[in-house]
């Protein structure tokens, strides 16, 4: 996609729009660390996102807190294609959901690293995660994983590997005190993790959390 080569967004969606992007490249785009209110390189505000069969691969956020594909409100869709080789290393993510209803279907995720998860969900942010393969990303700050969830919504995980990497606490962590009132669920099927260099557990779970799991 065509856009400046720092501090803007390629991509923004308003509030109240349904777009979709599809067959699309987004490389070698940067956020640095003074990129004003620029908080992700493709971003929506309550509206629905799609990114189908789509490339991105090669970009940088290094703004606090922002991210590569950052989605406030509304639903965010991403089918096939891949997110390779993207770094975010000040506070923030790869993929970012803030209540919002995020899904993922035949993605592969590969060589990416952030500081706070390369998928991270917040508020009532909800996943569900289909046939994705996640190989080699990193998430480097303490008591965050490559799947970082600190939302109250429900998580859905099937049919996803999770190979080699390096995280500092455990690939999927997921802390949902805030929802102590509605217990959040996770549910885990057909995932496989393995080669991943952890200073914790494989699943770390905190808070009000009803979890299933099974091969």
């Amino acid at each position: 996609l065509p856009g400046p080569p720092a501090d803007a967004p390629v991509f923004t969606v308003a509030e109240g729009a349904a777009v979709t992007i599809q067959d699309g490249t987004i490389t070698g785009k940067v956020l640095t660390k003074t990129s004003s209110d620029v908080m992700g390189l493709i971003t929506a505000t309550n509206a629905a996102l799609t990114l189908d069969n789509c490339v991105v691969t090669g970009n940088q956020a290094g703004k606090y807190a922002s991210a590569i594909i950052r989605a406030e409100g509304g639903s965010l869709t991403i089918t096939g294609g891949e997110v390779t080789s993207c770094t975010q290393s000040n506070g923030g993510s790869i993929v970012l959901a803030n209540n919002c209803a995020l899904a993922i279907d035949g993605v592969r995720f590969s060589g990416n690293s952030a500081a706070k998860g390369v998928i991270s969900l917040q508020g009532t942010a909800s996943l569900d995660m289909d046939g994705c393969s996640f190989n080699g990303d990193a998430s480097t700050s303490s008591k965050t994983g490559i799947l970082y969830v600190q939302s109250s919504g429900n998580v859905s995980v099937t049919d996803t590997t999770f190979t080699g990497g390096t995280v500092n606490s455990s690939p999927l962590y997921m802390d949902s005190s805030a929802a102590e009132d509605t217990p959040a669920t996770l549910n885990l099927t057909g995932v496989t993790m393995s080669g991943c260099t952890s200073s914790n557990y494989t699943v770390y779970v905190a808070g009000a959390v009803n979890v299933t799991a099974q091969e």
